[in-house]
């Protein structure tokens, strides 16, 4: 436990749309031209500005501030929106450009769109909000060590995408990580560094379970998460999220739920509900993920895979 206060959460939001899907675009080839085209032939769908601001509401009543890691594509059409984000008070992260998922499968091909995808989305990000990004996330969840390198020759300080558990593997040969703190990767070059913010998980009988936000959170409702969030507290300062589509009332594409009906169970009013639960149980613990990354900056525990 941290002696200056109690251990914080990053509160945090990722801001994607229904045409992000990794079942639409799977495979790292063509990536971004099928992301494209699948968002042009519903272009006049808006998902996302209603429930975000739904969350800006709700945050002002709390009085607390949160990190949207946002997908670069939707600048152009989110805009205000997230111009507001900004200008009530929250962080901006990156959540790439097309939010593809680079599963590692082809490592070479996934690193260079990895870099120019990141590269331009952190440029858009700061050109049209006006604001710094520090922070990154992959999409799905998947990562692996060689970001590392290329997150921090762009800039970025931290990035808070690893999520240790036992239902899924997203993270190739990191998955022997058990630490749920804040953590570094070193880099290569000049005494570099990139902290990690990783996802809590609940240890139960030696299984974890995750339960740092997202569809996990909309399958498993509140007590639960609630569970492993002081778990991991007791660890050091953790992490929890939401997507906006995760507390939307308005119905999904038909694209998007032939077939997936069970994954999208409790989507709108009920899940926003749970969220707003956890929110008040923990009140007084929720940061931002920059201000984690700042209470932390001075620990010094690093994992080098081998």
């Amino acid at each position: 436990m941290k002696k200056d206060a109690a251990n914080k959460i990053a509160l945090s939001v990722d801001v994607e749309d229904w045409f992000h899907d990794s079942e639409f675009h799977a495979g790292i080839e063509g990536a971004n031209e099928r992301v494209i085209a699948l968002k042009e032939r519903l272009p006049s769908v808006n998902l996302l500005e209603r429930p975000i601001n739904d969350l800006l509401d709700f945050y002002d009543e709390q009085n607390i501030k949160a990190t949207f890691f946002i997908v670069a594509d939707l600048l152009e059409d989110y805009k205000q929106v997230f111009k507001q984000i900004v200008a009530r008070g929250h962080e901006i992260g990156c959540h790439d450009l097309h939010h593809i998922a680079y599963t590692g499968i082809d490592v070479k091909k996934e690193e260079k769109l990895f870099f120019e995808n990141i590269k331009q989305a952190k440029y858009l990000l700061e050109d049209k909000l006006n604001t710094e990004v520090k922070g990154f996330r992959s999409p799905f969840a998947y990562f692996h060590y060689w970001m590392v390198e290329i997150l921090l020759n762009l800039g970025f300080q931290y990035d808070s995408s690893v999520a240790v558990n036992d239902l899924y593997n997203k993270l190739g040969d990191l998955k022997q990580i058990g630490l749920r703190q804040p953590f570094y990767w070193p880099a290569s070059e000049n005494n570099k560094k990139l902290m990690e913010l990783p996802w809590p998980y609940w240890s139960i009988f030696k299984f974890r379970l995750p339960v740092g936000g997202g569809p996990a959170f909309r399958m498993l409702g509140p007590h639960i998460p609630i569970l492993g969030l002081k778990q991991t507290l007791q660890y050091g300062d953790t992490s929890f999220y939401i997507h906006p589509l995760d507390i939307s009332d308005e119905p999904l594409p038909e694209l998007v739920m032939c077939g997936k009906e069970s994954f999208w169970r409790n989507k709108g009013e009920k899940t926003f509900l749970w969220y707003k639960k956890v929110i008040k149980h923990f009140s007084g613990n929720w940061r931002t993920c920059k201000e984690i990354w700042q209470r932390n900056k001075e620990n010094n525990i690093f994992i080098k895979p081998q």
